[in-house]
């Protein structure tokens, strides 16, 4: 996108994008890359790096050490970074991206009950701005309880009513509670990564569940095997009501990684490029 606006004279400055071959890239080397960020460094050619979006499989680093505005992430990591006047800073907006994306394929989440699996930086995105909304009820599982109950405790210390619900359906108390809340749940988003091609195939629930009339199962991912979340849904009840992440991560997050890597002729491209 951002080749053809330069092409066709839409952006004065020259905007590439370069993806990073992460077979070569190991986590040292990443390191040093965004220290070459924040410090401004230029290549030879007189080009600099902007900022990065960060992805798989180095989402799980400790981004927010590198960054001058790591106070707003608290337990949450930036997905993108970038350099404002050598100052680097970090943006977590997953959840506006998500919950832009939602309303328009589903209406407004007025009194709903939303049901996260999984408590890391997308979902914990997606959990403060769902807040925002007039969502009633927000319920976090995590494999690691810890997290999901600190993002809950977090929740509740802003006025929501969220709790906290451990993930081990091996234990037949704990896997009975996970099932009720998820079966009168009006939402349930999948950011597990449980599903995904090519390593990560399957569903995050890994006992029969059924899901109820009008449901809303959502998996983040883009690139599903032929059984995950949403076709077990499907299966349990075909009056469920399913999307994969292609809508959310194309069709608003890559937009709102365009503002941000090109923010200062951002109102100049806006009215372009979300025609």
């Amino acid at each position: 996108i951002l080749q053809q606006l330069y092409e066709r004279g839409y952006i004065t400055e020259r905007y590439g994008m370069l993806p990073l071959d992460t077979a070569g890239c190991d986590e040292e080397n990443y390191h040093r890359l965004l220290v070459a960020v924040r410090a401004g460094i230029k290549f030879d050619n007189g080009v600099s790096i902007v900022g990065l979006n960060i992805g798989a499989p180095f989402k799980g680093m400790d981004v927010n050490g590198y960054i001058d505005n790591d106070t707003i992430m608290q337990d949450g990591a930036s997905f993108i970074v970038r350099n404002d006047d050598n100052r680097m800073m970090g943006y977590l907006d997953e959840g506006k991206a998500f919950v832009a994306w939602f309303q328009k394929q589903f209406g407004r989440l007025n009194g709903y009950t939303a049901v996260l699996l999984g408590a890391g930086p997308t979902n914990v995105s997606i959990a403060l701005e769902l807040i925002k909304t007039d969502v009633k009820k927000i319920i976090i599982t995590d494999k690691n309880f810890e997290r999901a109950e600190q993002l809950a405790q977090r929740l509740r210390g802003l006025g929501v009513h969220a709790s906290a619900v451990e993930a081990d359906e091996s234990n037949r108390e704990i896997g009975k509670n996970l099932h009720k809340e998820i079966q009168q749940a009006d939402i349930i988003v999948n950011g597990t990564g449980i599903g995904k091609r090519p390593l990560n195939l399957g569903s995050p629930l890994a006992n029969p569940i059924t899901f109820k009339d009008d449901a809303i199962v959502i998996d983040l991912d883009y690139n599903l095997g032929d059984y995950n979340i949403l076709s077990q849904a499907k299966l349990s009840n075909p009056k469920v009501r399913v999307a994969s992440g292609i809508g959310f991560m194309i069709e608003y997050n890559a937009r709102q990684i365009l503002d941000l890597m090109t923010h200062d002729q951002r109102e100049r491209l806006k009215e372009v490029v979300y025609k």
